[in-house]
């Protein structure tokens, strides 16, 4: 199983990557997505990845309630655990 610090990480290079023209110095766990510029298209790429890498599924509908990144920190956490 995948540790909290694994995941959190492997999230937090794959936001970095994917979401352009976003400076993330500011950004915390608790930093609202549309705050800092990371669009919906920009999110779809970060969990394209998050699935590729833990072999889970996030569906559209519970993707829509996740707003900062320690949201999908904390879901994918749940997803892997599950496993």
């Amino acid at each position: 199983m995948a540790s909290h610090a694994k995941i959190s990480n492997f999230i937090w290079k794959s936001l970095e990557m994917n979401a352009h023209g976003v400076d993330f110095e500011p950004v915390g766990d608790s930093t609202l997505f549309e705050e800092v510029g990371i669009d919906s298209l920009d999110l779809a790429s970060v969990v394209l990845d998050i699935e590729t890498e833990f072999g889970i599924e996030i569906s559209g509908e519970t993707l829509r309630s996740v707003r900062t990144p320690g949201e999908l920190v904390d879901l994918t956490m749940s997803l892997v655990k599950i496993l």
